[in-house]
């Protein structure tokens, strides 16, 4: 099956009219300006849910990243605001978000680049990661559409795999292998 952005556009616009996510999108809005990218798991998890008929189960993690955070965070009552692993805010209340400045984003930092979305995508450890939603109501990342077409689960960046199955204590095939069953992927080992 080929896939276009626009088709999973489309898709994920249906995702997202959950109240949860919803509100996880009042949120990060209420904390940055300028454009903002839903990432991570929630995307690509819950495309290939749609697409290839998995069962859904309701997200508990909602990544993001921020043009630009506002200099003060205000939360809903309740809420709590915490550090992910690497040092960006999150926040936790219901639910998790992931809260992750553009400039700061691990693998822009690593790397010395400029912070843009697409060396977030091009940094990304694995295929299926190099996906987003971004403000305007599209999604992006050419590689993570084709990931998803293939239904394959393969290193992106190499350097940022290495890195991110350090911290994790794992090897880069054992990351691969379990994102890959995750979704009911093929895997592609290095």
């Amino acid at each position: 099956m080929e896939l276009k952005a626009e088709q999973l556009t489309e898709i994920f616009k249906e995702v997202i009219h959950n109240k949860q996510a919803q509100q996880a999108i009042e949120i990060v809005r209420r904390n940055s300006q300028g454009k903002i990218w839903i990432i991570g798991g929630f995307v690509y998890k819950s495309l290939a849910r749609k697409l290839y008929g998995k069962p859904e189960a309701q997200s508990k993690d909602y990544d993001f990243i921020v043009e630009q955070p506002n200099s003060e965070i205000v939360l809903p009552e309740g809420w709590k605001r915490k550090l992910n692993h690497f040092g960006n805010p999150k926040f936790v209340g219901d639910f998790q978000i992931d809260f992750v400045p553009l400039r700061m984003v691990y693998s822009i930092l690593r790397r010395k680049i400029p912070a843009t979305i697409d060396n977030y995508l091009n940094g990304t450890p694995l295929n299926i990661q190099s996906i987003a939603y971004d403000s305007e109501g599209r999604i992006i990342g050419e590689v993570g559409i084709s990931a998803l077409e293939r239904r394959v689960v393969a290193v992106n960046n190499l350097d940022m795999a290495k890195d991110i199955a350090w911290v994790f204590c794992k090897s880069v095939n054992d990351i691969i292998r379990k994102k890959a069953e995750e979704l009911g992927f093929d895997a592609e080992y290095v």
